[in-house]
């Protein structure tokens, strides 16, 4: 089992024995994360997306008698799904990472991972705005087929799924620099200890 320390990728290594849970640990609820308030969300929205087609489905071939709004929703709801889903594997460090640098000293690891930090936190800021500018441009444009304002159900999904983004992005920032300071303290104090 690697040292939670280490900054290894994903991709560079596979997971050991000790860390995969048996197929009958996985689906028993064992070692699993509670889910969080958004993950409702998100799966709200999946869920939803797919009961809309499945209804399209039985009134077209069933009925023949197509939903004339069903694809129009189900186009909203998925932008709103890819950038909440976007934000929670932010949140849930699920994005695909390349340790370009683990032969490095420990303390350029960590700067290089303060760098990371600050590079998404800037484009999901410059994102963020730009979505809202964009949001408030488009106001007045109205879906063909509900009338729905198309900025609020659908342009909005950008600014939105990056605030909230951002948001997790700051938390994993923080949680970084708290677990570095204390690693670092306990560096300190091993060589105290030893000098």
């Amino acid at each position: 089992m690697q040292p939670p320390d280490s900054q290894q990728s994903s991709l560079t290594t596979a997971p050991t024995h000790e860390q995969q849970a048996p197929i009958s640990q996985a689906h028993s609820g064992e070692n699993t994360v509670p889910m969080k308030p958004m993950d409702y969300v998100l799966a709200a929205i999946f869920g939803a997306s797919i009961l809309i087609v499945l209804l399209q489905v039985v009134f077209r071939y069933g009925f023949n008698n197509s939903l004339t709004w069903s694809e129009e929703v189900c186009r909203y709801l998925f932008a709103w799904l890819v950038f909440i889903g976007a934000a929670l594997a932010l949140r849930d460090k699920c994005h695909i990472t390349v340790d370009l640098i683990g032969w490095a000293p420990r303390r350029w690891q960590h700067w290089a991972q303060v760098l990371q930090h600050v590079l998404v936190l800037v484009f999901l800021g410059v994102v963020a705005v730009l979505g809202c500018r964009w949001v408030f441009h488009t106001a007045g444009t109205h879906s063909p087929v509900l009338g729905l304002p198309v900025n609020w159900v659908f342009y909005a999904a950008l600014p939105a799924g990056c605030l909230l983004a951002l948001v997790y992005a700051i938390r994993a920032l923080a949680a970084d620099r708290r677990r570095n300071r204390v690693t670092d303290d306990a560096a300190s104090e091993d060589r105290v200890w030893r000098g």
